[in-house]
């Protein structure tokens, strides 16, 4: 056996996702941030002296129950927006796939327009949720 590679991996360590990151300026970043939620990302900005992350990973927010294909392309799925206060999490609200406008919206209120959007993707493996 190789001693490359470990016998036992522990499942409660996930294994990494590799991610594509870039930053933008707030007032040019609101079709970047829905493109990323379809697929499957988050978003990051400090604002009022908080940061706020907007988030869509698959296979938390996928639908409850599995859905066979084609539809697995029109099924529901959520994006949370976290607020932080330092290290704290101060609130968390879901929204629904309909309501992504709306929570993008919000996500930017009160964000100067200069102000520096982190936008990752994750790169899962399969299709979108």
């Amino acid at each position: 056996m190789s001693r490359d590679r470990p016998i036992f991996r522990s499942a409660s360590v996930p294994p990494e996702r590799p991610m594509d990151s870039r930053t933008l300026d707030a007032e040019k970043s609101e079709a970047a941030i829905r493109r990323v939620l379809e697929d499957g990302g988050s978003c990051s900005v400090e604002a009022e002296g908080r940061r706020r992350e907007l988030i869509h990973d698959p296979q938390v927010d996928a639908p409850l129950r599995g859905w066979p294909w084609p539809f697995t392309l029109i099924a529901p799925h959520r994006v949370r927006l976290v607020i932080w206060e330092g290290t704290m999490r101060s609130g968390t609200v879901t929204y629904e796939k309909d309501r992504i406008n709306e929570a993008v919206k919000y996500f930017l209120t009160g964000v100067s327009p200069k102000a520096k959007v982190i936008i990752t993707r994750h790169r899962f493996g399969g299709g979108r949720s």
